[in-house]
């Protein structure tokens, strides 16, 4: 029994010692630690020595209510999971953690044991690349050109407001999930669906295109479209940038006309 309790309490004391999250063990009644692993240790910047006797709220960045709060909850349910917490280190740098808890009985006194994750970095990736979805969201939605991503099946999935206009569409839900190719002029719609083809093959192309709006406006469009690579680097669709050259049609059109009045004139 002797030798059982005691290879149980190595196992235990090996599981705890070399666990990568933080783990510690706190009197549910005094809020002070009774025992933190290595890597608790290093997470907060404190000795196992410090710890030993300091009570929660020199760790936690949270009021003490609110500490006092959650220790009451914890204790009603059990075993739960606090989620995001903050905690501070002891040169007063504040981390960002997960935090799961359970009660434990330890010499006939409730003892809350808490394993914690350091997501500090994760979480300032995710902040950076919230910024970066912001910045380029902004961009996109005040960019004066068409800017459109279709799905494999030529299906409407984004469009900036600039689209929109284009196609004379109110909102994208107006028409989000609709073939683009209804807004193709008839005569240019095969060449429209060979280009999205060629690009959902892994191709980009160019393609010059009428289109018919919503009320039935037309316009010569322009658009250039490249392939969208998923995670596993197979095409999940297209993106096309796509600017009105009706304009430059018309002046086309009206030149060629002067043209052929000047030959025939001439003639």
């Amino acid at each position: 029994m002797e030798e059982r309790l005691r290879a149980g309490e190595e196992r235990y004391r090996a599981v705890i010692e070399q666990a990568t999250d933080g783990i510690y063990l706190l009197d549910a009644e005094t809020r002070r630690f009774v025992e933190t692993n290595p890597s608790f240790q290093k997470m907060v910047g404190y000795t196992a020595d410090e710890l030993r006797g300091m009570d929660i709220y020199r760790i936690v960045e949270h009021p003490r209510w609110d500490v006092d709060a959650t220790m009451r909850r914890t204790l009603e349910l059990r075993r739960r999971v606090v989620g995001n917490r903050k905690c501070r280190r002891k040169d007063g740098a504040v981390l960002d953690v997960e935090v799961g808890v359970s009660v434990i009985s330890l010499a006939g006194r409730d003892v809350i044991c808490t394993i914690v994750r350091d997501v500090t970095e994760r979480k300032r990736a995710e902040a950076a690349l919230a910024r970066s979805e912001s910045r380029l969201r902004t961009i996109i939605e005040t960019e004066p050109e068409c800017v459109k991503v279709l799905g494999m099946g030529g299906s409407l999935l984004e469009m900036n407001p600039a689209g929109l206009s284009m196609i004379e569409a109110d909102s994208l839900e107006q028409v989000h999930g609709k073939s683009v190719y209804d807004y193709i002029a008839p005569e240019h719609r095969s060449a429209f669906v060979a280009l999205t083809e060629s690009v959902l093959r892994g191709d980009s192309g160019t393609l010059e295109f009428e289109l018919v709006g919503l009320k039935g406006a037309r316009r010569w469009l322009d658009t250039h479209a490249v392939p969208l690579r998923d995670v596993g680097g197979g095409t999940s669709g297209l993106l096309a940038i796509t600017r009105d050259i009706t304009k430059r049609k018309q002046a086309e059109a009206a030149l060629k006309e002067s043209e052929r009045l000047y030959r025939t004139v001439i003639e």
